[in-house]
């Protein structure tokens, strides 16, 4: 048995080797045909026995793809992925679990994997057609249709000019969205996050509320499934939740295997600083001023991972006016794809970064806080399409963060922003809009700030207050909570020792009256918050020793 590194040439043996079941597979046959097998970060590599393929391996930069279609020992690459830089494996489950033993398994999660080569029902609207958005003004369609979905709201701008300025990428090559209207409203759409000559990954189905359960959903599918397979495409679909499996199956997916991607602790630490401070420095300034262009043959997702290793650089320049003003942009403007996006998100949380130095009061603090602030942003961005696993593992992940960091500083001279009880709250609004945290999870989040904002070592001056009280209204907003408990809250917050020792208690007190006068005035102007209001206002009065001075 021999390895050798594949090329174009070998084409015709890849497509041998995936044989009858090539058509389950075309996804990863259009992604080697689009690299042309070759480019940096990408390698193919082929198992030979009696000259012959019998196995294929495939590394995308930061994944890495395996397939045979006999029961064989993967052992012959073991030396092989040594030496390559990744950070996950992914594909069918029996053909990825042989891998485990070869690598430092960081996490590993099971979905499914299906494929849509025909469709097995009619229409049942006849009268309706589902159409590609190509214009702006279905893009403001799409954006009225996003907003009426509560899982939407907070992962994309309310201003609709904004929404379709991000998303006029989508309408590039590679991606489309399809859509149903009802009395020119657009009521249900569906989108590609990936095509290619005979593939197309689907993305998730958005319904109006007002329209659910009547069919339009399944209809658009089928009309983007049509408009596909039209052109010579199949569809597929990634999925673990029953009732999609459901309505897929019921149109006429194959369900193809179980579908398994391990991540890979070992490799993401072996990607090291692969750019240097000052040519990094250079070319984020051009990035920016090129208003944030991807230079021409540079990969974002390399430069990306690049950039997370300067996260925490204390040049406060590099950390916060380049890498994250780059990453930001990226992530909410398309630059990086989902899956792309996810793989940063799954950085940010890990223990060298968010977790890195955990307690400590040194420069560590700036890889922590700078981390949490990408994964509200991908979090901001992409809550749709994570996964539930994904979005309790940042839950855990930020609460431990928030509520066991003591470096609170917020601007240190000479290297600029920490602001990690800003940093930290902006992630956990992110997350309190996220439909999976319940009522336990949003008790939890008002117990981290609690306990933030009660600090006796820190008095908060950079609007950190403000931070807090958006995370705590996002809270609000999800109406989990009774309105008692709330007002049991807020009573908790102004109760403190009026005297102790100096600082210390003047940090509380300066700390709480901040926080409840900021809360004060974003409740007092909302109806829906007037006895909240009122709470806050009574006890501003009884807690500050100017209270009797509070008469608005």
């Amino acid at each position: 048995m021999k390895v050798h590194k594949l090329t174009v040439d070998n084409h015709k043996e890849i497509v041998e080797l995936f044989g009858k079941n090539i058509g389950d597979y075309y996804f990863i046959i259009d992604d080697l045909l689009r690299n042309k097998y070759e480019g940096e970060g990408f390698n193919v590599y082929g198992e030979y026995e009696n000259d012959k393929l019998v196995s294929m391996l495939l590394n995308n930069f930061n994944n890495i793809t395996y397939y045979s279609n006999e029961d064989r020992s993967v052992e012959v690459y073991k030396d092989i992925i040594k030496k390559l830089n990744f950070m996950k494996l992914s594909g069918p489950s029996s053909l990825i679990e042989k891998f485990i033993p070869y690598v430092d398994v960081k996490e590993d999660t099971l979905s499914y994997m299906g494929v849509v080569k025909n469709i097995s029902v009619g229409k049942r609207y006849r009268d309706l057609s589902v159409n590609a958005i190509n214009s702006e003004e279905e893009l403001g369609m799409l954006h009225e249709l996003l907003m009426t979905s509560e899982e939407y709201w907070g992962c994309i701008p309310e201003d609709k000019g904004e929404f379709i300025k991000n998303n006029m990428i989508n309408n590039r090559n590679n991606k489309r969205t399809a859509y149903l209207s009802v009395d020119n409203q657009m009521v249900s759409s569906c989108s590609t996050i990936m095509e290619g000559e005979k593939s197309a990954i689907i993305a998730g189905v958005v319904t109006n509320p007002k329209y659910r359960n009547l069919g339009y959903g399944t209809e658009t599918l089928i009309g983007l499934f049509e408009m596909l397979l039209k052109e010579g495409k199949h569809s597929y679909l990634f999925y673990n939740n029953p009732a999609a499996r459901s309505v897929y199956m019921k149109i006429g997916m194959k369900e193809v295997c179980e579908w398994r991607v391990i991540w890979v602790q070992q490799n993401i630490e072996r990607l090291g600083k692969c750019m240097d401070k000052k040519a990094l420095k250079t070319l984020l300034r051009n990035i920016k001023d090129n208003q944030y262009a991807v230079p021409e043959g540079m990969n974002p997702l390399k430069l990306s991972l690049d950039m997370m290793d300067y996260i925490g650089d204390i040049d406060g320049e590099l950390r916060d006016d380049l890498v994250f003003s780059v990453l930001a942009n990226w992530i909410m403007e398309d630059v990086l794809t989902f899956e792309e996006a996810h793989d940063i998100f799954m950085i940010a949380l890990d223990e060298k970064h968010i977790l890195n130095g955990l307690g400590e009061i040194n420069d560590t603090v700036f890889g922590r806080t700078f981390s949490v602030e990408v994964a509200a942003c991908i979090i901001y961005k992409h809550r749709k399409l994570l996964s539930d696993s994904d979005i309790l593992k940042a839950f855990n992940t930020v609460l431990k963060f928030y509520n066991e960091d003591r470096d609170v500083r917020g601007f240190v001279e000479g290297k600029r922003w920490a602001h990690g009880a800003a940093h930290g709250a902006d992630a956990l609004e992110e997350l309190a809009q996220c439909q999976i945290i319940g009522y336990e999870g949003l008790k939890e989040i008002l117990d981290s700030i609690h306990k933030k904002i009660k600090i006796n070592y820190y008095g908060y001056i950079n609007n950190e207050d403000e931070r807090m009280i958006s995370a705590v209204k996002a809270v609000l907003e999800r109406d989990i909570i009774p309105v008692e408990e709330i007002e049991e809250w807020i009573r908790s917050i102004g109760n403190r020792e009026k005297k102790g020792i100096v600082p210390d208690y003047l940090f509380i007190e300066h700390n709480v009256i901040l926080f409840l006068k900021g809360l004060y005035f974003r409740l007092v102007d909302h109806t829906k918050y007037d006895q909240l209001a009122k709470i806050v206002k009574e006890v501003l009065k009884e807690t500050s020793r100017f209270g009797e001075d509070y008469s608005w």
